[in-house]
């Protein structure tokens, strides 16, 4: 997610933030929104031929819990607990040093809410 809107969100923003890699998945763009002229919205979807590569924000549970609200949790998103690896720098074109794996939520759509 966007840093600007994930500050909207959350009211402040996260001052920790890694560039990671989630193995065996893929992103589409098949979430449905409220209505047709929303458009379609992020989701992933397991593919163990695809990587997806974004930003893993390091939060509290108060914040996870304010973003579980503005995401529409659990009614269009199921949470999952996935591993994911991260460089030790925000910035995807900067080469990082060290990489490590950490457990990281991760918000999947229902699929009522799926085209």
């Amino acid at each position: 997610m966007n840093p600007d809107r994930m500050a909207t969100y959350l009211g402040s923003e996260i001052e920790e933030r890694r560039w990671g890699l989630l193995y065996g998945f893929d992103i589409l763009f098949n979430k449905k929104g409220f209505d047709r002229a929303a458009g379609s919205f992020p989701n992933i979807e397991f593919n163990p031929l695809r990587s997806v590569e974004g930003c893993v924000y390091v939060m509290t549970q108060e914040q996870l819990s304010v973003l579980d609200s503005h995401m529409g949790y659990p009614q269009h998103y199921a949470k999952a607990m996935l591993p994911v690896w991260v460089s030790n720098c925000a910035d995807p074109t900067a080469l990082g040093v060290a990489q490590f794996c950490v457990p990281a939520v991760m918000y999947i759509a229902q699929d009522e809410w799926t085209a």
